[in-house]
């Protein structure tokens, strides 16, 4: 049985984060899912993943920030990158500082991975953290994947515009790191124009992260 918690936590300078908290019995594992900035957990990818997950036992965290409106949006580079950091701290200390589990996934998703990249040091390296489409241009989420230690798994198209293929080569070159490049692929993992080929794309994406889970 899965019962559902919703709540809102009071974010950086007024950036209230909405939440919403799958649980379920007899579980010891939980993951938390930082979507991105416009691509919502109900979105495709995460939509897909987060049923995987579930069907996996665990419960689910879903961070329903609003990176698209006020006052994010009118807030200063440093205050963007302030708020991240700020609200993926808040879902640690208030919410996961509750709860028992025995093991932990982070997924993000764009944004998401910056997210991500602000919280590893509180994470210990047997976390499983998956990054879809990371921001391979912003230097400090680069750079905390580079220094990240933990069992890890990328996923990014070639035609994404913050694919960056120097950066991804060396994820590829890290032991920790199971990576994932499509061909073709944008920053939703779509195919231009082949709605078909996406769907099947989708079953992969969905399958790789399911081997990475076992």
């Amino acid at each position: 049985m899965i019962t559902v918690e919703k709540g809102i936590l009071e974010g950086y300078k007024g950036s209230n984060v909405p939440y919403s908290f799958l649980k379920q019995e007899s579980s010891s594992k939980v993951a938390v899912i930082f979507p991105g900035q416009g691509y919502t957990n109900q979105a495709p990818l995460l939509y897909y993943s987060t049923s995987l997950l579930v069907s996996e036992g665990y419960h689910v965290l879903h961070m329903n920030y609003q990176y698209h409106t006020e006052p994010y949006t009118s807030f200063s580079d440093e205050e963007k990158k302030a708020c991240i950091r700020y609200n993926a701290e808040k879902a640690f200390t208030e919410i996961l500082s509750q709860t028992d589990f025995s093991e932990l996934l982070i997924l993000g998703k764009s944004i998401g991975t910056a997210s991500i990249a602000s919280i590893l040091g509180k994470l210990t390296e047997n976390t499983k953290v998956v990054w879809l489409t990371p921001l391979l241009t912003r230097d400090e989420t680069f750079h905390a994947m580079m220094d990240w230690n933990g069992p890890s798994l990328s996923i990014i198209g070639d035609e994404d515009p913050i694919y960056r293929s120097e950066r991804w080569k060396e994820l590829e070159e890290k032991a920790n790191y199971k990576t994932k490049l499509y061909s073709g692929a944008d920053h939703s993992l779509d195919l231009k124009n082949k709605p078909v080929e996406s769907i099947q794309l989708m079953e992969k994406v969905i399958q790789t992260i399911k081997e990475f889970l076992q």
